[in-house]
């Protein structure tokens, strides 16, 4: 029971990607509670949606308050794929260990919303104002 329920990574993998992206390789580190994904998606958009949705996404275990899943979530590296017309990707990031407890199951409350910081944090028309004339 005191193991990581690791049997949890696959699941969590298939709620979290968005389907225009796919997955070529997973690491997961048990001990410093950190872990990594690289892939390839049809467009940097894509891949800043997966990356929002990790920031945004929370758990629960059973009638617990909904905690953070996932921070210091980072674009660590990006590429165009001229082959594929598409980009290839690693995000990093650090977990709540808890997610992984063998003990008590945890459920992932992924976001269903456009969770773009230009869309959450709706910048004020600032430019709106009249204008005055100087060079």
């Amino acid at each position: 029971n005191a193991k990581p329920a690791t049997t949890q990574i696959l699941s969590y993998v298939n709620q979290l990607t968005p389907a225009l992206a796919t997955i070529s390789n997973t690491s997961v580190d048990l001990i410093k509670d950190t872990g990594s994904i690289q892939g390839n998606a049809n467009s940097i958009s894509t891949v800043n949606t997966f990356v929002d949705t990790l920031k945004f996404t929370n758990y629960t275990i059973g009638k617990s308050k909904a905690t953070n899943a996932f921070s210091n979530v980072v674009l660590s590296t990006f590429a165009e794929n001229t082959a594929s017309s598409g980009v290839s990707y690693t995000i990093t990031f650090s977990f709540d260990p808890l997610i992984f407890s063998g003990t008590e199951q945890a459920t992932l409350v992924v976001p269903q919303i456009i969770t773009t910081r230009s869309i959450t944090q709706q910048p004020t028309n600032l430019f709106l104002g009249k204008t005055t004339g100087s060079n």
